[in-house]
């Protein structure tokens, strides 16, 4: 880390001072200012470095991401020539915000014990799943939205 308690950090024209490190963000406050001090990555806050200053590029997402995401575009993206009922993609759905909904309450309480306010990445645990487990038949599943899912 290139920070340490008590740095000047120039962003935006204005001089900070870094007034606490924690979990890899820096606290910083204008020196004499007032109100709740402002919070950065310590890998993106420039820094000087010889008496030269060093600003760090800030990596873009490889992906813009929206807010939704269709399943069928998904699939299909994979396997263009499968063929999938109306009702497996409602229950695909309902299934991924079932899995969702669950491993946002983990993150939650993640970032809680941690004592974080705000839920980041680092709280969340990445789903995988086990094709040995996953590997069957479920006709039960047919009746969950309505209709005949599986065919045969």
């Amino acid at each position: 880390m290139n920070h340490k308690k008590g740095d000047f950090v120039p962003i935006d024209g204005k001089i900070y001072v870094v007034t606490n490190i924690k979990d890899g963000f820096l606290e910083l406050r204008i020196p004499l200012s007032r109100g709740p001090p402002r919070k950065m990555a310590a890998s993106v806050a420039p820094y000087f470095e010889g008496g030269v200053l060093i600003e760090p590029s800030k990596q873009k997402p490889s992906k813009k991401y929206g807010s939704t995401v269709n399943i069928v575009k998904v699939i299909k993206g994979e396997n263009p020539k499968i063929q999938m009922s109306r009702q497996l993609v409602a229950f695909i759905h309902e299934n991924i915000e079932t899995i969702i909904l669950n491993a946002f309450d983990v993150a939650k309480d993640n970032a809680k014990t941690k004592g974080h306010k705000k839920i980041r990445p680092s709280h969340w645990c990445w789903i995988d799943v086990d094709k040995e487990i996953c590997q069957g038949f479920w006709p039960e599943h047919n009746n969950y939205v309505g209709g005949n899912v599986g065919g045969k």
